[in-house]
């Protein structure tokens, strides 16, 4: 399977997963509101839901793959058994400790979270906490899996099963009445369990794809080994970064707290900026890694440099026509996802210019992703930790600079500077590292992906004009959903056609 084929399968499965999440805080709105109960439930979900998000799409990857395929390139097979038994056992004992750490120290976490609580609710929280402490098993186990199965490129199972957990929840909530007969107490119980269940099923089916391989773990007494240390020592770096990001989004929203709205308005777009680079950056990032760590083990030479072109000419390549979509229709989608009820035309234009600042981050963040796994590929961790917290402080910086200027746009933009930051660092050290640098024949890629995007760009400012009427917000929804994208499905075959005309496919393949 080409890198292409497996970015745009990880992808779809990604964007899957984040399309039901999106979902799921529809119907979690609608059913739980804004009383004591959601807010029970939301604090209870806090904790497992930022190990979920430490761990990001292909947690463990970073950890795994480089080893098992230096193993692999050695001949190593009783090695590959090892490394995935031991990385196993030592994850299930640290998943199972911290589950019933948590369970035990359950009120004092809730306090440490959200010490404004009123009792009942907080009692509640705990309530709701111990339910939802398995999914940190669950999650931390099957990113395990899925990373063994990674190093073997074999991406199916892994890509669409994660799919589960967000499909229970949306299962859930649309029985929510028939289940619960109207208690939202009971339901908010019901929901945390459903999460924890359904992330321990993605193990279970993960094992049949697990055990079917040529390299499937051998059964027998685990060891604390040196490859399963080494493992758990390589993938802590990446999980440093992943809550590095989950930090300057946080910061992004503490800033915007002063601003009427801003909050509300960058949540938004964010959950829709979030679908485009779950798919580009998510899905490159965990089809790159096991390509760069398999081509360095034939040495860092030609191939290897042409590895890496690919890689980043294919992060552009979607990246780019994703973000110069977003900035133009940026107002078509606002309206038409939340322009109705208490959702005013005044919202609309927040979000918007929230959602075209989230996409000026778009090509940098696709492309920190993959310069990232040469690093991880070559088991080199200081120079992305060292390019995420200068990232941080970089958009801190921003934040302070443009905020005031800019309104909300300027605090969604931050990221992007933030973002330009790491690349550059990461940019600096991949000479060093692998002797590759900028070649002729990447920056001719570079060079048609920004002629594709100009005709795209061209193409919707066409388009724009012809739909205008059936945007307007008196138009029934579904004609308005079928506008929007009718204008999408038109930008990507201006996108695609001037792709084929400039001969870009021929070039990524």
């Amino acid at each position: 399977m080409t890198i292409l084929r497996a970015t745009l399968w990880v992808g779809a499965a990604t964007m899957a997963t984040r399309v039901l999440g999106f979902l799921r805080d529809v119907l979690l709105a609608s059913v739980l509101g804004t009383g004591p109960v959601a807010e029970a439930f939301f604090v209870a979900l806090r904790l497992p839901n930022l190990v979920r998000r430490a761990m990001g799409e292909g947690g463990w990857n970073t950890g795994y793959v480089p080893l098992a395929t230096r193993l692999r390139a050695a001949g190593d097979r009783e090695g590959l058994r090892s490394l995935a038994r031991d990385s196993l056992a030592l994850v299930s004992f640290i998943a199972f400790a911290l589950v019933v750490i948590g369970e035990l120290f359950a009120p004092l976490l809730v306090r440490l979270m959200a010490p404004g609580l009123a009792d009942d609710t907080l009692m509640r929280a705990v309530f709701y906490l111990r339910a939802a402490l398995p999914l940190i098993f669950g999650v931390l186990l099957s990113s395990l899996i899925s990373a063994i199965l990674v190093a073997q490129q074999r991406f199916a199972a892994q890509a669409f099963i994660p799919v589960l957990v967000n499909a229970s929840l949306v299962a859930v909530l649309l029985m929510f009445d028939e289940l619960t007969g109207g208690d939202l107490s009971y339901g908010g119980f019901l929901l945390a369990l459903t999460a924890s269940l359904a992330a321990c099923a993605q193990i279970l089916l993960l094992l049949p794809a697990l055990f079917s391989g040529a390299e499937s773990p051998v059964i027998n007494r685990p060891r604390l080994s040196g490859n399963a240390k080494r493992m758990i020592a390589l993938a802590a770096p990446g999980f440093v970064i992943q809550i590095a990001g989950q930090v300057a989004v946080l910061l992004v929203l503490q800033a915007a707290s002063h601003v009427p709205a801003a909050i509300a308005h960058l949540n938004y777009a964010d959950r829709v900026a979030q679908l485009p680079l779950g798919f580009i950056a998510s899905g490159l990032a965990t089809v790159a890694l096991p390509a760069f760590a398999s081509e360095l083990r034939k040495g860092m030479g030609a191939a290897f440099h042409r590895a890496m072109d690919r890689a980043f000419g294919l992060a552009l390549a979607l990246a780019l026509p994703a973000a110069i979509a977003l900035v133009m229709l940026a107002e078509p989608i606002t309206a038409v996802l939340f322009e109705r009820g208490a959702f005013t035309a005044t919202d609309r234009i927040g979000t918007a210019a929230a959602l075209s600042g989230f996409a000026l981050s778009l090509p940098f963040a696709a492309l920190a992703r993959v310069q990232m796994q040469v690093y991880f590929a070559r088991e080199q961790t200081r120079l992305p930790l060292i390019a995420a917290v200068l990232g941080l402080a970089a958009t801190i910086l921003a934040l302070w600079g443009l905020s005031d200027r800019f309104g909300v746009f300027g605090f969604a933009a931050a990221l992007a500077f933030g973002q330009i930051v790491t690349v550059f660092v990461q940019h600096i050290g991949l000479h060093p590292l692998s002797g590759w640098q900028i070649s002729r024949a990447l920056i001719g890629l570079k060079l048609r992906v920004v002629g594709a995007s100009g005709m795209m760009a061209l193409s919707l400012a066409a388009l724009l004009p012809l739909f205008s009427k059936a945007l307007d917000q008196h138009v029934p929804l579904l004609l308005r959903v079928t506008a929007l994208s009718g204008l999408c499905l038109g930008g990507l075959a201006a996108y695609g056609l001037a792709a084929w005309v400039l001969g870009l496919h021929r070039r990524l393949r």
